[in-house]
């Protein structure tokens, strides 16, 4: 029988392939698009937490699981500025994505959470691991750092929803509307329950339970991919499918039969590993 640490192992893992196999797609639908781009970053990024988690989670000693939580960070560290990147594009803010300041503020705490959670000598100092029935769980500590980063992942947070409110406000289609408010809720529910896991009930439980934030992401990027079935969100540009004389594909045909066969290949390598 499978123990339960591996069990949620497994979740973790699946949930990285996921984000993997979402990430590539919707970056074969349109490649060229910087909305695209990004979001593909964020299932990245995203995809590197739930990995990284998924070992750590059932690591036979604290050394191995200490380094895989380090090098977590970075999918977590970065998660939050692609995501805040990716609203800012999709909620058309133009203006403000011409300017040089936006991408340092963006982007700079990316760099300090990467190292001083990972990197630092004195990363160690961040976190408090201990063995429970669920694997490896991280009890939030109150330090320095800590306090600044739930600033920072409220800060964008906060801004992200009011962005999306915003846009499905003032947004004249109806499809933007409906999507804002799926992208709306699907967020918020995912930032309810990971909030909830992992710094709230933990306190108050004889028996702490794993933070599930890289598990429940999945609503919100599955909340996307749903957009793109139903409302045309991150289409893919229209192009030429008849083939040319004397060839039996057309160019955008062939391209796509690769492009079939190498994420069957890269499926395979994720359930063989």
């Amino acid at each position: 029988m499978i123990s339960l640490p591996i069990t949620l192992s497994l979740v973790f893992y699946i949930s990285f392939a996921i984000y993997v196999l979402l990430g590539i797609y919707v970056l074969w639908l349109n490649p060229r698009e910087m909305l695209n781009r990004v979001f593909f970053v964020a299932t990245i990024s995203l995809g590197a937490w739930a990995f990284c988690f998924s070992i750590a989670n059932s690591a036979p000693d604290y050394e191995v699981s200490l380094l895989w939580r380090r090098m977590a960070t970075i999918g977590w560290g970065s998660a939050y500025s692609v995501l805040l990147h990716f609203f800012l594009i999709l909620t058309e803010r133009k203006r403000l994505l011409q300017s040089r300041l936006l991408y340092i503020l963006l982007y700079m705490p990316v760099l300090v959470n990467i190292y001083i959670f990972g990197l630092s000598p004195h990363a160690i100092g961040q976190y408090e691991l201990i063995y429970t029935t669920f694997g490896w769980v991280n009890i939030p500590l109150y330090t320095t750092w800590n306090v600044l980063f739930n600033i920072y992942f409220f800060s964008c947070s906060l801004i992200g929803f009011i962005l999306l409110a915003h846009w499905g406000i003032t947004a004249k289609d109806r499809k933007k509307k409906k999507q804002s408010l799926l992208l709306f809720l699907a967020f918020a529910l995912a930032l309810i329950i990971g909030t909830t896991t992992d710094f709230i009930l933990n306190p108050y439980l004889e028996t702490m339970i794993p933070q599930v934030s890289p598990t429940v992401s999945l609503i919100p990027m599955l909340a996307i991919f749903y957009s793109i079935k139903h409302y045309g969100l991150l289409k893919r540009p229209e192009k030429e499918y008849l083939a040319e004389p004397g060839k039996i594909l057309s160019e955008d045909i062939h391209s796509k039969v690769f492009q079939i066969i190498s994420l069957l290949f890269m499926a395979s390598g994720i359930v063989g590993f």
